[in-house]
């Protein structure tokens, strides 16, 4: 558990990993600030009991084309309200898994780029412009600049780039 704990960065994109998230994970909660494991094959609910609770740090998450899924019959997965709670997080990408519902309101989600949500047909609340049920209009919206993107796609290639080195200093 020691390694866990001290760990930054955890970069296992595109690595054909299947399963659930594994619950060890949660014992990266110290210093855990980047943990991509998009572009893999896991599956199952995202872990609510943990997620945002235990990986209070992370500032990158990213979960994206992965087959996150509930139980049957819907086989859909909600977002767990407790990433609403991480403070830190810059970027959080959900993009294109089975996720449905209404996106959890917190300090920084309804923040994020349309994009980091696309894919899954059944999830609704802003930023998106697919409303809920029974949810009115918002009255107030967050305005978008390009000069926001470009500083989010700054933050994410500064984070990936610093991920990188620091697991490249563990080879060395």
């Amino acid at each position: 558990m020691g390694a866990l704990s001290n760990m930054e960065a955890l970069i296992l994109r595109n690595d054909n990993l299947s399963g659930q998230l594994p619950s060890s994970l949660k014992n990266c909660s110290n210093k855990l600030a980047l943990l991509d494991l998009g572009e893999n094959m896991f599956h199952g609910l995202l872990p609510s009991s943990w997620i945002g609770d235990s990986l209070h740090q992370l500032v990158i998450l990213s979960l994206q084309f992965n087959n996150f899924n509930g139980s049957l019959p819907s086989n859909l997965c909600k977002i767990p309200s407790s990433l609403a709670h991480i403070d830190r997080l810059t970027m959080l990408d959900l993009s294109n898994n089975r996720l449905y519902g209404k996106i959890p309101i917190g300090t920084q989600l309804q923040s994020f780029n349309t994009s980091y949500f696309e894919g899954n047909s059944n999830l609704c609340g802003e930023p998106l412009d697919n409303k809920c049920p029974g949810e009115e209009p918002s009255k107030h919206q967050v305005p978008t600049t390009d000069a926001g993107d470009d500083n989010s796609i700054f933050l994410e290639a500064f984070y990936m780039s610093m991920g990188i080195g620091f697991f490249t200093s563990f080879i060395h």
